[in-house]
């Protein structure tokens, strides 16, 4: 599970954005959201340890494929212990798991300030919505 109180995604040219719009996309609620992950931990020949994450991903739904082509997997709360679980390991029974309603009864999404392409920038006021102007058109 990767805890998170939102993201960042950057509009394609699939959607109905100009290319490189960031929007920031968050819980519903107001509250954290959980997405499915994976993990893994193995000693490299050298024995330093390595452990790495991932997020799962699936194809945008919704709102969400507006924005982009594929969207976090959001695993809800009262389906946490069984994908903890380390004794759940059928593949079939951990798809049934990712199956979850519509992103929009999770998550909202607004458009937020380019500023967000600037690793050296971390401030709350990354997150606040922005109005778009009309799209640009060759004529």
């Amino acid at each position: 599970m990767i805890p998170a109180q939102g993201y960042y995604e950057w509009a394609t040219a699939l959607g109905r954005f100009a290319p490189k719009q960031p929007f920031y996309i968050s819980a519903r609620n107001e509250k954290q959201l959980s997405i499915a992950g994976i993990w893994s931990s193995w000693r490299a020949p050298g024995g330093v340890i390595i452990e790495s994450a991932s997020i799962i991903t699936q194809e945008a739904q919704g709102e969400l494929a507006e924005i982009h082509s594929r969207m976090p997997v959001f695993m809800p709360r009262d389906r946490w212990k069984q994908w903890l679980d380390p004794e759940n390991n059928e593949i079939e029974y951990l798809r049934t798991l990712m199956l979850v309603e519509s992103p929009a009864s999770i998550v909202i999404a607004h458009p937020v300030s380019s500023a967000v392409n600037s690793v050296a920038r971390n401030e709350k006021e990354l997150t606040a919505r922005i109005e778009l102007g009309e799209p640009e058109t060759l004529f």
